[in-house]
């Protein structure tokens, strides 16, 4: 579905801003994978759900390719509270 309204996305990089302290972080090759993991899941999670609403069946592809890139923004800080909180 993505892919057909062009709202792709490039995964996570290995350097980001840890939302706790707001430091630059880079994560080893394990970390990453474990972190990729966790917003996978998410975004699985959260796209399942937009998908099935009414709100996403009735939009547009334009409306549809927002909707998706917000729910690939919302999972990538999700996963980010949840990897560094634990």
């Amino acid at each position: 579905e993505a892919i057909r309204v062009g709202a792709t996305t490039t995964g996570p990089s290995n350097t980001f801003i840890d939302p706790y302290t707001e430091e630059e972080v880079t994560l080893s090759g394990a970390e990453l994978r474990q972190y990729q993991k966790l917003r996978a899941q998410i975004v699985n999670e959260l796209v399942t759900i937009l998908i099935a609403s009414d709100a996403y069946k009735t939009a547009t592809p334009a409306e549809k390719k927002r909707m998706l890139k917000r729910a690939y923004s919302q999972a990538t800080t999700e996963a980010k509270q949840q990897f560094y909180a634990g």
